[in-house]
């Protein structure tokens, strides 16, 4: 019954935090608004509380959703370059888990978004990196899941579910997945959250009636 702690400060917007996979630190991804502008920001929690730092992104805006790679070594998160051109945006590092934001230069656009109105709402790799979960309306249409090789950003031999969604998370043992149901055009900030099975996606379980952002708990905590 404590309650809530604040952690960054007051009159600061921050959205969609994506906690980093490792225990050797606490460190957090989140999209932060600045002005007209929302950028990609990295912090570390601590005694103190949380100051993300930010890499400017002047091209394009990002938010909505932020996943990292299980090896640390790279980012994304959705983002709008311009009216109705979208996708998914990738940081890369050297240095696996950095904080620094300086290890990760630019973002790099990875899908195609050579459609209007055309494009990838949401992507995740799997626990064990092996597998890529995209959400995308790739040739019309609604909203769907599709279910890829690691690095298939492209969607060239993705195979897709006929399972609506607009966000997706993995089960931390990578064999089930919860999508965020809403609207065909994903436009509703919240929907069901709907849990199925990898091997079998047509087998659906409801598991909420409003929610954004699911997250798995990890597996176990001491790796």
């Amino acid at each position: 019954d404590a309650p809530a702690l604040p952690l960054t400060g007051e009159g600061e917007a921050f959205s969609d935090p994506a906690w980093a996979p490792t225990a050797d630190l606490n460190l957090i991804a989140v999209a932060r608004k600045d002005g007209d502008d929302t950028n990609l920001c990295l912090g570390q929690l601590t005694g103190d509380g949380l100051t993300p730092r930010c890499i400017n992104e002047p091209k394009f805006q990002i938010g909505r959703s932020i996943h990292w790679a299980p090896d640390g070594k790279s980012i994304v998160a959705f983002g709008v370059r311009a009216l109705g051109e979208f996708g998914i945006f990738r940081w890369k590092s050297k240095k696996a888990f950095s904080p620094d934001p300086d290890d990760w230069g630019k973002g790099k656009l990875e899908t195609d978004v050579s459609k209007t109105n055309e494009g990838v709402l949401d992507a995740a790799w799997s626990p064990d990196g092996t597998r890529l979960a995209l959400v995308s309306n790739q040739g019309g249409g609604p909203f769907q899941l599709y279910l890829a090789k690691k690095d298939d950003f492209l969607l060239t031999s993705a195979k897709p579910t006929s399972v609506r969604a607009c966000k997706v998370a993995w089960r931390s043992d990578g064999e089930a997945l919860v999508v965020v149901q809403a609207d065909e055009d994903c436009q509703e900030s919240v929907g069901s959250l709907v849990r199925l099975p990898v091997k079998d996606p047509k087998q659906q379980t409801e598991v909420g009636f409003n929610g954004d952002n699911p997250v798995f708990q990890p597996l176990t905590l001491g790796q």
